[in-house]
């Protein structure tokens, strides 16, 4: 039975929060997360080539070319041999990239990754269903298609790719809100109880870090980086 390696988060770094279409709307994802991982190298003097892959989790994908976590290493400073993989688990998506970096540890597949997360929904774009094989850009005028019979309708990408269930009819979806209040309703959580769970929340936290338990986002064993190799066991 092979023996199970210990995974241990040695830093976090995290870029300030934007509100819709505030002062972060027109810069891309990829760009957020290459600015942490920047970050990270250089707080904690990692050698760019001992990054054994990074995991970035991004539900808001359309528009934003192909496999943005790619994106975000090449720019973030990394070499070209350093494996990057754009995970999608809806709101756990940055989760589940840290769980897929901890099992590519726990695998000995590498000693040390970088997982996050990174999102800009001010710039899902609107999109409208092909209806003709015409490939490259074009102006709407030139797509619109009004002798088809259906009308073209342009959608709102955020919807249809994050806050709503597609497994449902269009007439019958809920919006992440909606469904978070009926969550609320069905379980009789209270506001109170919500407001409780996050102060603890964030308690815990905060007294893991105070007590060195916690130093958070690159992880690594080893010797990589003296920070690495000082945080607590």
């Amino acid at each position: 039975m092979m023996k199970t390696r210990s995974v241990y988060i040695c830093d976090a770094v995290r870029t300030p929060h934007g509100g819709f279409f505030g002062s972060l709307k027109d810069i891309p994802s990829a760009k957020l997360g290459a600015s942490v991982i920047k970050k990270l190298l250089e707080r904690n003097k990692v050698p760019p080539a001992a990054v054994g892959g990074v995991f970035m989790g991004e539900v808001f994908t359309a528009g934003e070319g192909q496999n943005p976590a790619r994106q975000a290493v090449l720019q973030g400073g990394l070499p070209l041999t350093c494996p990057a993989e754009t995970v999608n688990k809806v709101c756990a998506s940055s989760l589940a990239a840290l769980r897929n970096a901890t099992r590519a540890i726990q695998l000995g597949e590498t000693e040390l990754m970088i997982a996050g997360g990174m999102e800009n929904m001010s710039r899902s774009p609107y999109f409208m269903r092909r209806k003709q094989k015409a490939l490259g850009n074009r102006t709407v005028d030139v797509l619109v298609s009004p002798s088809h019979g259906d009308p073209d309708v342009l959608y709102d990408s955020m919807l249809y790719d994050g806050l709503t269930d597609p497994l449902l009819s269009e007439v019958k979806r809920q919006h992440m809100g909606d469904l978070a209040d009926l969550c609320a309703y069905v379980h009789s959580i209270s506001r109170e109880e919500q407001d409780l769970f996050s102060h603890v929340s964030v308690a815990r936290a905060h007294d893991a870090r105070r007590k060195g338990f916690s130093a958070l986002q690159l992880f690594g064993m080893s010797d990589v980086s003296s920070r690495c190799a000082r945080a607590p066991r």
